[in-house]
C-alpha cells in the first residue's frame, strides 16, 4: 500500500484582494470623521436658537399663569379672610407677592419676572404702600380696586390682565406693543 500525502493550505486570515487597503475593512477614515462633526454642528447650531426661543416662551407663559392664579387666589383669599389682600407688583425689581398687609411688603415670598419681559401697571395709587410698587386690593365683599397689568415679550406681543373692579374677575387679552 501506497500512502498518498497531500499538503492543504488554510488561510490564517481572509484578505480581499479588491479593496484598495487591507486595513479599510475596520474603521472610518479621518475625512468621513470630519464631514460627520461639521454635519453635526450645522445642526446644533441651527437647534440651538430653536431651544433658546422655547426656553423664553416657556418662561413668558409660566409668569402670565403664574400672576392669573396669583389674582384668583388674592380673591379667594380675601373672602376665606374677611379681610383685603393685595397683589403687590414691583416694577423695579420685577416682582409680584399676594399680602394681607401692605404696610409690610415682604417680598421675601415673591415671585420674578424674567428679565426679559416688560411689565407695566395700571393701578389705583391710594391703596399702594409707595411710588414703585403698584397695588391691586381684592376685597371681602368681591370686589378689587381694579387694574391692568401687561407683560410683554422683547418682539412686542404681549398679555393684558384686567382686574374688574366690580367681581375683581380676571381677563386675559392679546397684545401687540410697538
Amino acid at each position: 500500500m501506497e500512502s498518498r500525502v497531500g499538503r492543504v493550505r488554510t488561510l490564517t486570515s481572509k484578505i480581499d484582494t479588491n479593496s484598495p487597503s487591507p486595513r479599510r475593512a475596520g474603521g472610518f477614515t479621518l475625512l468621513e470623521l470630519v464631514v460627520a462633526l461639521v454635519i453635526l454642528s450645522i445642526l446644533a447650531a441651527s437647534v440651538l436658537p430653536s431651544i433658546e426661543r422655547l426656553s423664553e416662551s416657556m418662561r413668558y407663559h409660566s409668569t402670565v399663569r403664574e400672576l392669573v392664579l396669583s389674582a384668583r387666589e388674592a380673591k379667594r383669599k380675601a373672602r376665606a379672610l374677611g379681610m383685603p389682600v393685595d397683589l403687590l407688583v414691583d416694577t423695579s425689581t420685577k416682582r409680584f407677592v399676594l399680602t394681607a398687609s401692605p404696610a409690610s411688603e415682604d417680598f421675601s415670598r415673591s415671585i420674578a419676572i424674567p428679565e426679559e419681559l416688560e411689565v407695566d401697571v395700571t393701578y389705583a395709587r391710594e391703596v399702594s404702600p409707595d411710588n414703585k410698587t403698584a397695588a391691586i386690593r381684592f376685597y371681602p365683599e368681591g370686589g378689587a380696586t381694579g387694574g391692568e397689568i401687561v407683560i410683554t415679550r422683547p418682539s412686542g406681543a404681549g398679555v393684558k390682565l384686567t382686574i374688574d373692579w366690580l367681581l375683581s374677575d380676571v381677563e386675559q387679552q392679546t397684545v401687540t406693543v410697538r
